[in-house]
């Protein structure tokens, strides 16, 4: 940040963004009274364009519905579904009326999807529109759906659940199709609709996401209207970009803040691409919808890079490219900004934080590909020790955060929540990370992946982020070996790019320049790249 000179590896961004106090639901309809004629959401593989008054019209039918149905503020439903319009609509019609949405990952097994419905006490839900087949799963999970009535379902098992919701065309026992919901709200009249908006709150509980499981079994991370508004607001990133390419599942919370809080809050235009699509689908899209900014992932980005350059596509449109993940060479990100001559942003967040880094647009790019950000307006970071000590800057340890932006508290799950969370407010995130003089942090992975060296803790990944900068690097991984002596050895693996000729020597003094003294790799393997057989 702009004339700071910290020496501790503490930062707080005072910037504050201005909220209205008002739940998302009614951000939603201001924003969409603002600009009717606009597109708000495009689903080209779905041939489907929207504008925000038609999209607020569907919005309110579908509410209506629900509150037909007995949907009452408070209740929880679920929504199963890939991204289509529908989860647009169910999302903000939810939210709308004081429902809690919770988020259902297409990928669960059956064992999940019972932990969900157990841990959330969901009254309905809302399903279908999937590559996979859910209702086979979902008539295992509750056996009594086929026998039902729509929305009269009386499981033994899950209590609160009386209503499935099908989104597809072809009915199915048991349940509702969407388009007897739309009907349904015909009969609600608007006061009605009003009086239950009105009673939503923005401290009220939004949505329930699930993590990803990468600590053990997913928990239940609760947000609410509030801090799921303030993390949005703060984002700056494509304030100024008016049409948004995203694929990352609406679902997850990248999907949800990114074009469902961005249509709410700034009201651009989201283009939605299928998690199908091959990069030259992508590429099409972005030239047909005259793209201005979107989100890659580092895999994504990489083919895209080779498939721009091989057929010397033009995107004169595109200003701003984000992405994400630790082990992202630098040289890839500033050669994605030549190539396609925009501006590329790091992006860091988590189920539990939302946005707790941003970055600055205005920003050099030399900071936007080598940062992850420095804290979102009105948020604080640390870096600390095992005891909880802030380090100096530009020492590696645990990344913990405080801000409005985090999660209120892991469901059912009391003890988990003070584990994370401190009396004081601050979030232990389990990441490990870097903080420079000017408060922009470097993530650099999680807490657990240590190698023990003679009683002294060092985190494989600020080896391999190191080596990963090598110019002649594809891959690298650092694992520990076995050392009676010293407990673990240090080992790094790497893979050259094809024709590359680096020596073991070449990359300990390439390491040397960049790791710390007692993290040095024991030992460096390399190898050869081979080209990929097509499976």
């Amino acid at each position: 940040m702009q004339g700071l000179k910290l020496t501790k590896s503490y930062c707080y961004n005072a910037n504050t963004v201005r909220l209205d106090g008002l739940p998302i639901g009614q951000i939603f309809d201001r924003t969409a009274d603002k600009y009717p004629d606009r597109e708000a959401f495009v689903f080209p593989d779905d041939n489907v364009r929207i504008t925000y008054g038609e999209l607020k019209k569907k919005i309110d039918k579908f509410a209506s519905g629900l509150i037909a149905l007995g949907f009452n503020h408070g209740d929880r439903l679920g929504i199963w579904s890939d991204n289509h319009l529908e989860w647009v609509i169910v999302h903000f019609a939810a939210l709308k009326i004081g429902l809690v949405l919770v988020h259902l990952q297409t990928g669960i097994s059956k064992g999940q999807v019972e932990h969900v419905l157990h841990k959330t006490q969901c009254s309905g839900l809302v399903m279908g529109l999937s590559t996979r087949d859910l209702f086979s799963v979902i008539a295992d999970v509750i056996p009594e759906l086929m026998e039902s009535s729509p929305g009269k379902i009386s499981s033994s098992e899950y209590t609160s659940f009386h209503t499935v919701i099908n989104l597809e065309k072809q009915a199915k026992n048991g349940m509702y199709q969407m388009s007897e919901i739309l009907e349904l709200g015909e009969s609600v009249g608007e006061e009605k609709l009003r009086e239950r908006m009105e009673a939503v709150d923005y401290d009220d509980v939004s949505n329930i996401f699930f993590t990803s499981g990468s600590t053990g079994f997913p928990k239940a991370v609760v947000h609410t209207h509030h801090n799921r508004l303030r993390s949005r607001a703060a984002s700056s990133y494509v304030n100024d970009c008016n049409r948004v390419f995203c694929m990352s599942p609406f679902v997850h919370c990248s999907g949800s803040e990114w074009p469902l809080l961005g249509a709410a809050v700034i009201g651009k235009t989201y283009i939605i691409g299928p998690l199908r699509w091959r990069v030259p689908d992508i590429i099409r899209c972005l030239q047909e919808e005259q793209i201005t900014a979107l989100f890659f992932w580092p895999h994504m980005l990489y083919d895209a890079i080779s498939y721009v350059k091989a057929n010397a596509v033009q995107l004169p449109a595109l200003q701003a490219i984000l992405t994400g993940g630790s082990m992202m060479p630098d040289s890839l990100l500033t050669t994605a900004a030549e190539v396609f001559d925009a501006k590329v942003f790091r992006a860091y967040g988590s189920t539990e934080t939302l946005g707790i880094l941003r970055q600055n647009p205005a920003s050099p790019l030399a900071i936007t590909t080598s940062k992850d950000g420095y804290p979102s307006a009105g948020c604080e970071v640390k870096i600390v020790n095992e005891q909880g000590h802030v380090l100096p800057v530009g020492i590696c340890g645990e990344m913990w955060f405080r801000s409005f932006f985090t999660f209120i508290y892991y469901l059912g799950d009391d003890e988990k929540t003070r584990e994370v969370k401190k009396p004081d407010g601050w979030f232990c995130s389990g990441d490990v990370g870097v903080m420079d003089e000017s408060g922009y942090c470097r993530v650099m992975g999680r807490k657990t992946d240590v190698i023990v060296r003679h009683s002294k803790k060092i985190y494989p990944v600020e080896i391999e982020v190191a080596l990963i900068q090598h110019p002649g690097v594809v891959v690298s991984s650092v694992v520990p070996l076995p050392d009676e002596r010293l407990n673990e050895d240090i080992c790094a693996c790497v893979i050259l790019k094809e024709g590359e000729t680096a020596s073991t020597e070449d990359l300990r003094h390439f390491c040397r320049s960049r790791v710390h003294q007692d993290h040095q790799p024991d030992y460096i393997l390399v190898f050869k790249e081979f080209p990929k057989i097509n499976s």
